[in-house]
């Protein structure tokens, strides 16, 4: 009930095994067959369980590893993932690490991490990440003052230790002709310019019916965004 599945990656120095990183993917809800005829119940798992739980298993992992013949000195990281539920429309969260060093059979220390993702808009954010999601609405209201047929957008926030460190975007609208997508992108880029920190990175995805538009990327470490008009 607490683990989904394994990941492994080894990492090669000169052609010999330099280290290995295991994800170990854990399940934030499960579900339990209820009554004939009834929809599963669903059990949420509380972080700090979960937590426990992922340690357990990363301390079982380790031990299985070293046990490996050839494996009894190459660095290891462990890192826990708590996965979404099913059905959420932002993915899970790492939320601790562990770095077993060369000769090291066990682990000795685990490193907790606050990472979380927002969506925009929601109760969520309005709640948690207050500023941007008024940020977010004035944004939404200037495009579709200027454009009617404007049909929304949803952002997606990635925080780390509370900071914003990358806002994703997705518009959806619907276009009459080149020009007037053009003059969209155009107009959208310039509000992202003048509503968003500029220190950080914005993907600005624009989609109608058909599908993928327009991108806007804008990259701190340049003055001006990357704006690209799909053909």
């Amino acid at each position: 009930e607490y683990l989904a599945h394994i990941l492994e990656q080894d990492y090669l120095i000169e052609n010999q095994l330099g280290g290995i990183s295991i994800g170990l993917a854990l399940t934030s809800v499960y579900y339990v067959e209820g009554e004939p005829g009834a929809a599963p119940k669903e059990v949420v798992i509380d972080r700090q369980e979960l937590l426990i739980e992922g340690k357990k298993i990363g301390d079982e992992v380790v031990k299985r590893l070293r046990a490996i013949d050839g494996l009894e000195s190459v660095p290891i990281t462990i890192a826990l993932y708590e996965q979404a539920p099913i059905g959420s429309v932002l993915p899970g969260n790492f939320i601790s690490v562990a770095n077993i060093s060369s000769g090291e059979k066990t682990i000795s220390s685990w490193t907790d991490l606050d990472e979380q993702y927002y969506l925009f808009p929601s109760t969520k954010a309005t709640n948690g990440q207050a500023e941007l999601a008024t940020i977010f609405d004035a944004f939404q209201q200037d495009i579709t003052s200027a454009f009617p047929n404007f049909n929304g957008a949803v952002g997606q926030g990635f925080y780390i230790d509370d900071n914003l460190v990358s806002l994703d975007i997705s518009i959806s609208m619907e276009f009459y002709s080149e020009t007037e997508l053009i003059s969209f992108t155009q107009f959208v880029t310039s509000k992202m310019i003048d509503y968003f920190p500029a220190h950080i990175p914005i993907e600005i995805e624009i989609n109608s019916s058909d599908g993928p538009e327009s991108v806007i990327v804008r990259d701190p470490e340049r003055k001006e965004p990357l704006v690209h008009i799909i053909q």
